[in-house]
């Protein structure tokens, strides 16, 4: 079942009625006693290897407890024919362009109507209790205060999308954005330009012509292949065109592309690091991207209030990949959609479900979001993840990083999600590199790639903690909380910064890495999360203060520029911190000025 043109979908096969009326009654708050018994009914193997494909595979695995993704099968449908081309980048569209105005043109309204709504829910009794037992630097604020800070402070949050770096070895998705693609390419394709062959770059195939016809100039550089509509591609397809509005796909299953100029428009997935989680999204690999918004993010993003990934695969009956969920309980679905029985089929019959007015009206990434805090908490509330509480004291707290308010790992599921609808070429728009060093640090094979990457395109990369995110399954399974806020400058991207060289870190840390190696070496298998604390924990202490403390960074920090400075470093606490930014950084009013 795909969603119509009203936003509407109706079940027409697949499970039978009673299970229909299962799904309903627990999307309104009837959950059954038999929840999690049914879980393991609801799934199949995936239908194909081509579903690892999307963004979602790792999600889908981490949440149904299945390595293989828990996808379940979509009825019987022909296989639809494809061409296979290089998928090259292209310039931004028209249609991307027309899709982030009706997306956005009512957030700045919406966020200034919320603000209301918003400070009422800091003053709730159990908001403030909470605060004032795991948040005590912020406890005394008055709500309005908190408010313009967190409006403010979430437009200055990191916005970032994790890869694994290497998927045969980490747990990757096979054909999802990794190292390989990023070195070849310098340029991250959406998942459904990824169907159309490697995405490598072909100097002899124009990309103008493509995004126009899909019509290489060498029409022996194209082949065909047959690709099947599968669960995953159906939530992906479903949250793209639902919610965000991006226009569907013309093709004979409108499941997925089936040319290479429909792909064109779709995005580029980020997440809204407003908790300050230090390896990013860990749930979607062991690399982060941090992007930029000035020319990129500022222009072309859309911010909704959760991953829509799990609005729809958790709340939408409608599609084959409704889930019980590990780890967390099902949300409060009513914040998306409202469910209506079809009375006229028969008893137990066919549900529509129709996305709210709330979740169909997006933010920015530049300030106009506050109307996307009471959609979240209401959401998360209902699956124990207390997000406004939480949310306001990662972003907020006057104590050091992460200090005050540990984070569960099922709790990094509650970001914002915002979708760049613009071309992701890594060297303009890429701000900075954060990897993962329980999973990369010491690996002479994937972490070095990483090192060298950076170096040759001049970012800074930053090294993450992440003992606790050793791959998606782990994320849900740790049932100790982490501060989730360590990291450190790689010396060997200092010179770039405003920090300079420093012959001292790039010694101490060469050391290091030789002993990591040796160690990886030895034991032939990841190290585990005992060993990335304790050897973490050694080389910060023997690195030059300057570079052993990098946090992110904070609108109330005063650095010159959002876009090219990464964080602040110096002694690990919350006073007489410096801006660590890009050599020859221009304060951003001398910018404006200047133009």
């Amino acid at each position: 079942p795909k969603p119509n043109s009203r936003g509407t979908s109706s079940k027409k096969c697949g499970p039978d009625s009673s299970d229909i009326r299962r799904r309903t009654d627990l999307l309104q708050g009837r959950p059954r006693a038999r929840l999690q018994e049914e879980k393991a009914k609801s799934f199949y193997q995936k239908a194909d290897e081509s579903a690892a494909m999307s963004r979602l595979a790792p999600l889908l695995a981490l949440l149904t407890g299945d390595p293989e993704g828990g996808l379940r099968a979509p009825p019987p449908r022909p296989p639809s024919v494809i061409t296979v081309v290089p998928a090259s980048p292209y310039a931004e569209t028209a249609e991307q362009r027309a899709t982030v105005l009706r997306a956005t043109r009512a957030a700045a309204n919406a966020s200034a109507a919320a603000a209301a709504t918003v400070e009422a829910l800091f003053e709730a009794p159990e908001l403030r209790a909470d605060l004032a037992a795991h948040c005590p630097s912020i406890a005394a604020i008055p709500s309005a205060e908190l408010v313009r800070r967190f409006a403010e402070e979430a437009a200055a949050a990191e916005l970032l999308s994790n890869f694994q770096a290497a998927p045969s070895v980490h747990g990757g998705a096979a054909g999802s954005m990794s190292l390989d693609l990023l070195e070849t390419n310098g340029y991250w394709p959406s998942q459904w330009e990824l169907l159309f062959g490697s995405a490598t770059v072909d100097d002899d195939v124009s990309s103008a012509s493509r995004a126009a016809d899909d019509s290489p100039e060498d029409a022996s550089k194209t082949t065909t292949t047959t690709t099947t509509c599968n669960s995953s591609y159906e939530i992906g397809n479903a949250a793209e065109t639902t919610l965000y509005g991006f226009p569907e796909f013309r093709g004979a299953d409108p499941c997925f592309p089936a040319r290479f100029a429909e792909a064109v428009p779709r995005p580029l997935y980020t997440a809204v690091n407003t908790m300050r989680v230090d390896v990013g999204n860990p749930t979607f690999g062991d690399v982060s991207l941090v992007w930029r918004r000035r020319g990129f993010a500022s222009e072309a993003a859309i911010v909704a209030f959760a991953d829509t990934g799990l609005v729809e695969f958790m709340c939408n009956p409608a599609l084959e990949a409704f889930v019980t969920p590990r780890g967390i309980a099902q949300p409060n679905c009513s914040v998306a959609y409202v469910y209506e029985a079809d009375d006229g089929a028969p008893e137990g019959g066919a549900v529509s479900a129709t996305p709210t007015a709330g979740a169909q009206t997006m933010g920015t990434v530049d300030g106009d979001a506050l109307h996307l805090v009471p959609m979240a908490d209401a959401f998360h509330n209902s699956s124990a993840i207390r997000w406004l509480a939480t949310h306001a004291c990662r972003l907020l707290s006057e104590a050091p990083w992460g200090a005050e308010r540990p984070l569960f790992s099922n709790e990094t599921l509650g970001y914002w999600e915002a979708v760049v609808a613009k071309p992701a070429y890594a060297v303009p728009h890429v701000r900075f590199v954060v990897a993962t060093f329980a999973t990369l640090f010491g690996d002479d094979a994937y972490g070095a790639r990483v090192r060298d990457l950076c170096v040759r395109n001049g970012w800074v990369l930053a090294w993450a903690d992440g003992a606790a995110h050793q791959g998606a399954a782990q994320v849900l399974t740790a049932d100790v909380a982490r501060p989730m806020a360590r990291r450190f400058v790689d010396p060997a991207t200092l010179p770039v910064t405003s920090l300079g060289p420093n012959a001292t870190a790039v010694k101490v840390f060469d050391d290091h890495w030789r002993r990591a190696a040796a160690a990886r070496a030895d034991r032939g298998e990841p190290l585990g999360a005992a060993w990335a604390v304790l050897a973490y924990a050694d080389l910060a202490a023997a690195l030059p203060v300057a570079t052993a403390t990098l946090w992110p960074l904070r609108a109330r920090d005063a650095c010159p520029d959002l876009d090219d400075c990464v964080g602040t470093v110096g002694a690990p606490d919350a006073t007489n911190r410096t801006c660590l930014c890009y050599a020859g950084t221009v304060a951003e009013s001398d910018r404006a000025a200047a133009s």
